[in-house]
């Protein structure tokens, strides 16, 4: 975008048709003259590659809400049956 493709174009050896439309798509000259716009740096933070100690240490962390929903539901199983 915004840069003169005169040379792929010829790198193509278009023919005879695409170079007279050629002619219809152009909007205009490239000015030379304005300054360059520098090249944005893209910045990436550091990913951790450990993902097996982050789902053991979140394991850890929340180890009491898989127990209690364990709980509840044995707990709601048993007492059907202690009431026959």
């Amino acid at each position: 975008m915004g840069r003169d493709a005169t040379e792929d174009f010829e790198d193509a050896e278009h023919s005879k048709t695409a170079r007279e439309e050629m002619e219809a798509f152009c909007i205009g000259d490239l000015d030379t003259t304005s300054l360059d716009i520098p090249e944005l740096e893209i910045f990436s933070k550091n990913q951790p590659t450990d993902y097996p100690k982050k789902l053991v240490d979140l394991t850890k962390r929340y180890w009491a809400i898989p127990t209690a929903v364990v709980g509840i539901s044995v707990v709601v199983a048993i007492l059907p049956l202690r009431k026959k």
